[in-house]
Order: C-alpha cells, then sequence, then structure tokens
C-alpha cells in the first residue's frame, strides 16, 4: 500500500522540483542564477509598453518593475518612489525639458572635479574648489586658461569679437572690493 502512494506522489511532484531551478524556454539547461533565462537568436524580449498616464495607473508598483514609456520613448524602472529612466541619468543628447536645476544638474556630488573632453583629451575642468581651467587639468585659480602654441606658431590665446557692427570690444578688470578698474578696448 505504501508503495502505491509514494510513486504517484512522486509524479505529482516531479514537475516542481524542476520549476523551483528557474524556468527555460528555448533551451533545455537554464542557467542556475536565472529564475527565468530566454534563449533565441532570431527574437528579442518585448517588455510592455505604456504611455505615461498608462504608468501612473499601476497600482503599488514593485521596486524594479521595468517598461518601456511611449510618452518619453525610453525605458523606465520603479525605484520605490519614482519611475527612473532605466539609463543615461534621462539627460539627452538632444536637449532636456522641465528639468529643475535644483536637483537636475551637470556635475558631480562628492569632492571631484568635472572634466569636460574633446578627442579624448581633457579641455575644459572645474576643480572641486570651483576654478576652472581652460586646457589644463590643474587649475591653479578661478579662471585658469593653459596655451600651448602649435609648432611654435604663436597666434591668439584670447579672442573677443563683437557681435554687432560698431560694438565695442573690451576686458574690464575689477576689483570687487576696492574701486580699482582697469579696461582694455577698442572702439568700433
Amino acid at each position: 500500500m505504501r508503495t502505491k502512494l509514494t510513486l504517484p506522489l512522486v509524479l505529482v511532484l516531479l514537475p516542481f522540483l524542476g520549476a523551483a531551478q528557474g524556468v527555460g524556454i528555448n533551451t533545455p539547461t537554464p542557467d542556475a542564477s536565472a529564475l527565468l533565462d530566454l534563449n533565441s537568436t532570431g527574437k528579442g524580449l518585448l517588455i510592455p509598453r505604456m504611455t505615461t498616464v498608462q504608468r501612473n495607473t499601476i497600482p503599488v508598483p514593485a521596486v524594479s518593475l521595468i517598461i518601456f514609456n511611449t510618452t518619453t520613448a525610453r525605458f523606465e524602472y520603479f525605484d520605490g518612489l519614482a519611475w527612473v529612466p532605466l539609463a543615461g541619468g534621462g539627460w539627452s543628447l538632444t536637449g532636456n525639458a522641465g528639468t529643475n536645476p535644483a536637483t537636475q544638474f551637470l556635475g558631480t556630488t562628492d569632492a571631484q572635479a568635472l572634466a569636460l573632453r574633446t578627442a579624448n583629451t581633457e579641455r575644459l575642468s572645474i576643480s572641486a574648489t570651483g576654478n576652472v581651467g581652460i586646457n589644463t587639468t590643474a587649475p591653479g585659480s578661478t579662471l585658469h586658461v593653459r596655451f600651448t602654441p602649435p609648432n611654435n606658431n604663436i597666434g591668439p590665446m584670447l579672442r573677443l569679437e563683437a557681435a554687432q557692427t560698431g560694438s565695442a570690444s573690451n576686458i574690464l578688470f575689477q576689483n570687487s572690493i576696492t574701486t580699482n578698474v582697469a579696461s582694455l578696448g577698442m572702439a568700433a
């Protein structure tokens, strides 16, 4: 009698024993670290697509829930408090709208410098203390411009150009503590 009960019980529980290791689609051996292992060379995973309005009606979204927002044309995940763009922090190379400078900015939140590069060479640096350097990685003053003429060819290091005909171009050096002022310039 005992043998008759054991065999049917094993047959009923056998599918659940395999499911505890993960589910595989198009793979006979799902990766042990994955709950779901999808395998395909010609198809992809289609994430749920919805508008911002539809997304906002999801009742109590789970932390890490992922959707594709068709309003913003980006993947978003729920971090427990808000919907966050999946990649890049939401900054777009074509511009951003509706930003709040108190919470959205380019820069660092620790005591590290910010560097801008072209051709993988640092061209502009803002130090942790606020000094700005152009063509120097260690600005030693509020504005530090380093000029190295190419091939010993001395050319203009600083160019000020009037935006309109008849405008005057000048440089004003002013001491903000006293009334000492010096000006270099040329009238048009």
